[in-house]
């Protein structure tokens, strides 16, 4: 399914259908939506509606047995286990097929949305069987928790506790207009996000991409690898947060509140605050689900010493905790790798802060360089994570770098040739073209500072909706408001994205 067809064609329908039949009957409409959502995941991908059919009643029926007595941290495990065996075979055992077979025949992919609704089977093993929510649980309510299409393929990952209270409440009682407008209003200016701002910068490096790929002997500039390097960065951030809040705004026009997450994580200071501020369901499943549990098992441990007893179970926490978040983004040893080096950071630096108290004077100079190695990292691990696998990363950025500067200033600078400075353009590459990228040169480099600084001096768009209080800074204060001009404004703007919208822009999460 495409990016036009899903958000464009089968949200419209689906919110119409919704509300028309609501107006006559509130209950037939939760059946209206669930049926849709069991069929919108058997046309996307049949094998991952079988897949999630199977992880259903096997789990349905591990819950039925530990409310009624059965020994719930047996059949939890055991549950655990049977929940993770698709996502290992599909992430690794198939993938390593293709890699030493180099079959692709032999590779069926990984199916669509496995890595989200794996996980949130999981939290209805835990939080279904709570005394806090055993009144709520009941097949339908399961089945509407396990395929509702909105947050099935792409998340926010949603745990079961935070979402089945709200199911009743949208059939039974009016929602509120607010909300409604509100997520309309989200939802647009996530559309802007990726309309605007991220695809541009993303057809632009992959016409670098195209050039490396086609001409091994071409040479990059330093201005053309600065702007995939911190591009790449940008245009996944944009990415990122369009597709939350796109999630977030179309579940609000449904009345569901769905977790947050996303929070302005490139004006973090610390790499605990950036991984805090980064795809924020899923660290807050791994804090709640991983980290806390063997925190606690680990703290269990015969050592005397409690101070490093538990300074040892919190980093064996911390390194597991990593080590099984590099292995679900990704089966590639790079992705683990990167994880794992993100936790030693991690650890390093809180045990310095425990163990080493610097003066005053050094505090300020140590927050502004740990905050530039932060940015360093993230840009590092950004372009190993959306570079091409048939692009040599290393070879891209060091073969024969050299400064190119606009031809206009050739007669001007002419003695900085000896010292490889060039008068080509500022990206020189743009001569192995055959066509031009939507931003050319000048344009482009507008752009991506123009995007620079959206996200370093403006609020982030769950601080424009007041869903999250952000002590983050910015130069700008904005708040939403539901009036008429915000309304035209909104308006506005979704026709300029359809402007720009790429027929051919694929639904990123089938892709």
């Amino acid at each position: 399914m495409s990016f036009i067809q899903y958000y464009l064609v089968f949200f419209p329908i689906l919110i119409l259908l919704f509300y028309s039949v609501r107006f006559f009957t509130k209950k037939l409409s939760k059946y209206i939506i669930l049926l849709v959502s069991i069929f919108f995941l058997l046309y996307l991908d049949s094998l991952s509606f079988y897949i999630l059919c199977i992880l259903c009643l096997i789990n349905y029926l591990f819950i039925k047995l530990i409310i009624k007595g059965f020994n719930k941290n047996i059949l939890r495990s055991l549950g655990i286990i049977i929940n993770l065996l698709p996502l290992f075979y599909y992430k690794y055992i198939n993938s390593y097929v293709l890699i030493e077979t180099n079959d692709t025949n032999m590779f069926l992919g990984i199916p669509l949305g496995l890595s989200f609704y794996v996980l949130q089977q999981i939290t209805a093993l835990f939080d279904a069987t709570k005394k806090e929510n055993l009144d709520k649980f009941n097949f339908i309510n399961y089945l509407f928790f396990s395929f509702f299409f909105i947050y099935i393929i792409s998340g926010p990952l949603t745990p079961y506790k935070k979402v089945i209270k709200q199911f009743d409440c949208i059939f039974k009682y009016k929602i509120s207009i607010e909300n409604i407008t509100i997520g309309l209003s989200l939802f647009i200016l996530g559309f802007a996000k990726k309309t605007i701002l991220a695809d541009p910068i993303k057809e632009r490096i992959d016409s670098f991409y195209l050039v490396a790929n086609s001409h091994s002997e071409v040479q990059f500039s330093i201005i053309e690898l600065f702007y995939i390097a911190w591009g790449n960065t940008v245009e996944f951030y944009f990415s990122f947060s369009a597709f939350s809040d796109m999630a977030i705004g179309m579940a609000l026009c449904f009345g569901i509140i769905l977790p947050i997450n996303f929070n302005s994580p490139l004006k973090t200071k610390t790499p605990m605050e950036y991984i805090s501020s980064w795809h924020m369901s899923f660290m807050s499943f791994v804090r709640e689900y991983i980290f806390q549990p063997s925190f606690i098992l680990l703290k269990k441990l015969p050592i005397k010493n409690l101070e490093f007893k538990y300074t040892f179970a919190w980093s064996i926490s911390v390194f597991l905790t990593f080590f099984l978040t590099g292995a679900w983004h990704a089966p590639v040893q790079t992705s683990i790798l990167i994880s794992i080096f993100v936790a030693i950071v991690m650890v390093s630096i809180e045990l310095l802060k425990r163990f080493i108290s610097l003066p005053n004077t050094f505090n300020n100079l140590a927050n502004f360089l740990s905050r530039i190695l932060l940015l360093f990292m993230i840009i590092i691990t950004s372009t190993y994570f959306r570079t091409p696998d048939n692009i040599d990363i290393e070879n891209l950025f060091f073969n024969n770098i050299y400064l190119s500067l606009p031809n206009s200033f050739s007669e001007i600078l002419y003695f900085l040739k000896p010292y490889n400075i060039y008068f080509e353009g500022i990206f020189p590459s743009n001569k192995y073209l055959e066509i031009a990228p939507l931003l050319w040169e000048g344009r482009a480099i507008l752009h991506i500072f123009i995007c620079t600084i959206i996200i370093f001096l403006f609020p982030n768009t769950m601080e424009i909706f007041n869903l999250v209080d952000s002590n983050k800074y910015s130069l700008f204060k904005i708040k939403w408001q539901n009036n008429i001009k915000n309304a035209i404004l909104i308006g506005i703007l979704f026709t300029f994205c359809l402007l720009l919208l790429d027929n051919n822009s694929g639904f990123i999460y089938g892709q």
